[in-house]
């Protein structure tokens, strides 16, 4: 068990008396696995479309992961890794078999002592799409802000900023994320990152300024509009910096809590 702060211990027994525990003995009494059952690994996956969550215990837990082999174990690309060659686990994420917009939290034991890996960010998949999208408008933003075209520009920069705070919202659903298709709901659940210390402010601060300047750029027939090149420029580098921070949220690997 992690024993690295009272934090760990807790997480990792959580983990056991909410979902391996009861899995393991429902198994056990429909005669499925042995008892008792000698535990290497165990997984949980969850899934954002309100599917029920799965176990998965010993071999069925399916994952990758960067791993520090023992010094004197041939290392060599195509040679089978036992547990017993593994030194140490750097990073674990979901395996090919498995939505890529799942959750999960993985434990398994090296040696003694096991490692925890939790990887709560729901969507990745989707998400991807979205920042990808996002950086098409971004572009679209910058060729209009050297012609001038300042209604352009900012429709254009705020697409790009709601796809990337959308990508952000989607990592943390509430009920009915998947049906978000308002720009209302984008901006509730970024907001609420905001709130919650998820999103620096300065990022958070431009979406909500270009969410306002839209009004004003998309319908023409309400006022004259213009905006410069030192406004968008400002607006383009929170852009860049919202987008930026949303690749890193989703492309950081889970790391280990160690015991």
């Amino acid at each position: 068990m992690p024993d690295d702060s009272e934090m760990c211990v807790r997480a990792f027994q959580q983990m056991l008396d909410l979902w391996i525990a009861p899995e393991v003995a429902r198994r056990q009494e429909r005669g499925e696995c042995p008892k008792p059952l000698n535990l290497r690994a165990a997984q949980v996956i969850f899934f954002a479309d309100g599917r029920p969550h799965q176990v998965r215990i010993n071999d069925e837990v399916s994952a990758m992961a960067a791993v520090r082999l023992k010094p004197g174990v041939p290392n060599t690309k195509g040679d089978r890794i036992r547990a017993s060659d593994i030194d140490e686990i750097d990073c674990v994420q979901l395996g090919d078999d498995v939505d890529p917009d799942c959750g999960h939290i993985t434990a398994v034991l090296i040696g003694e002592h096991w490692r925890l890996f939790f990887d709560c960010r729901y969507n990745k998949a989707w998400a991807a799409r979205h920042i990808s999208a996002a950086k098409e408008f971004l572009d679209a933003a910058q060729h209009a802000k050297s012609n001038h075209q300042w209604r352009s520009f900012v429709d254009n920069a705020f697409s790009a900023a709601e796809l990337a705070a959308k990508a952000l919202v989607l990592s943390a659903p509430v009920p009915g994320t998947k049906a978000i298709s308002t720009h209302r709901a984008v901006h509730t659940g970024f907001n609420r990152l905001s709130r919650y210390g998820n999103v620096e402010a300065r990022h958070r601060d431009a979406f909500n300024e270009l969410a306002a300047l839209r009004e004003k750029a998309r319908y023409p027939e309400r006022e004259e509009f213009t905006l410069g090149a030192v406004a968008a420029e400002k607006y383009l580098l929170g852009l860049r910096g919202l987008i930026a921070e949303a690749e890193a949220w989703f492309n950081n690997p889970s790391r280990p809590t160690r015991g």
